[in-house]
């Protein structure tokens, strides 16, 4: 099944890079229910219809999986909320590893990964928080990565994987964040030779 998922989002970000496509947001809804945003830089992210997330917390009927053949939205409407607790950018994976609880704050531990050749000092995230009903709930600009001045041990290398400190955020509610609803994107890199 892997596989077929593979080709097929080959297959698609292949379209979208023909020149009349490659401005257009489009969504691909995989046989499995899930829905994708593939981005025109070549990148991809899980979004979620608000709209089945309200319908969900109104229903409490168990849903039964369907087969769907995977279907194709171009210029979707702003129903859709984009997701993802990974991001990548130069060779540079950050990702959500865990979260914890404590005195009303929640607090976000990320995990880095680099395959670039170049020593990364400072990695900045935009982290978007929504509750379980896909309002934002908390939007903020964090350093998720910040080596030590003339210390190239602190630097993020090729081949290292490196967690982040604890980020904490107040003001959200522990009810209305149970599906853990996030998206991070990296806004900066700097590097060192």
């Amino acid at each position: 099944m892997h596989n077929k998922y593979s080709l097929f989002l080959t297959f698609v970000i292949s379209i979208i890079s023909l020149p009349s496509l490659a401005s257009e947001e489009t969504l691909v809804t995989l046989e499995n229910g899930k829905v994708v945003k593939l981005n025109p830089d070549f990148t991809w992210q899980y979004v979620v219809d608000i709209n089945s997330i309200k319908k969900d917390q109104a229903s409490t009927s168990v849903a039964i999986e369907q087969k769907q053949s995977p279907t194709i939205v171009t210029n979707p409407k702003s129903q859709w909320l984009s997701l993802n607790d990974v991001t990548q950018k130069n060779d540079v994976n950050v990702k959500l590893l865990s979260t914890q609880w404590e005195n009303g704050r929640l607090g976000l531990i990320f995990e880095l990964a680099s395959q670039s050749p170049d020593n990364y000092v400072t990695i900045d995230l935009a982290v978007s928080l929504f509750s379980d009903s896909g309002e934002l709930l908390k939007e903020d600009h964090i350093n998720v990565w910040q080596a030590t001045f003339r210390l190239p041990d602190s630097y993020l290398r090729k081949g290292q994987v490196r967690e982040s400190r604890i980020f904490w955020f107040s003001g959200i509610n522990k009810e209305q964040w149970t599906k853990q609803l996030i998206n991070i994107n990296i806004e900066k890199m700097e590097s060192r030779g």
